[in-house]
């Protein structure tokens, strides 16, 4: 389970640096990756570069603490700290991947996004949230 939750979180944080670097992947066209995987109606831009900088930057912050969560790298902060931490990041993919499924969210997306929201992201977030459940 470990190598499968390092693995989701690393594909993610290499995409949104992808991004972050100006590459428009998959998607050539800059609005259609925008309303893709930003989903924000009437959407033409991609997100400032240092935004995905950012959550690339927050998801390698997650491989780590699952990690030390796992054993697999010492640990120097608190056991309380990292538990903590832990379900933080539970909380954040468990109300990211809950939000796919609310019409009040819904409402405000771009069609291709909300279908991808509901069968990809959505999703991803839940398995991600019970991924890292399993490691405290």
């Amino acid at each position: 389970m470990t190598g499968l939750l390092i693995a989701l979180l690393s594909a993610i944080a290499v995409l949104h640096l992808i991004w972050a670097l100006g590459v428009n992947w998959p998607i050539r066209d800059e609005m259609a990756l925008a309303r893709a995987v930003v989903g924000a109606k009437g959407i033409t831009r991609m997100p400032p570069r240092w935004a995905s900088a950012l959550v690339a930057c927050a998801l390698f912050g997650a491989i780590l603490l699952v990690a030390m969560l796992a054993n697999l790298m010492p640990v120097s902060l608190p056991s309380g700290l990292t538990t903590v931490a832990g379900w933080g990041m539970v909380g954040v993919f468990a109300l990211r991947g809950g939000a796919s499924y609310l019409p009040v969210w819904r409402r405000h997306q771009e069609a291709c996004f909300d279908r991808l929201n509901r069968i990809l992201y959505g999703p991803l977030c839940l398995l991600i949230a019970v991924l890292t459940a399993a490691h405290i």
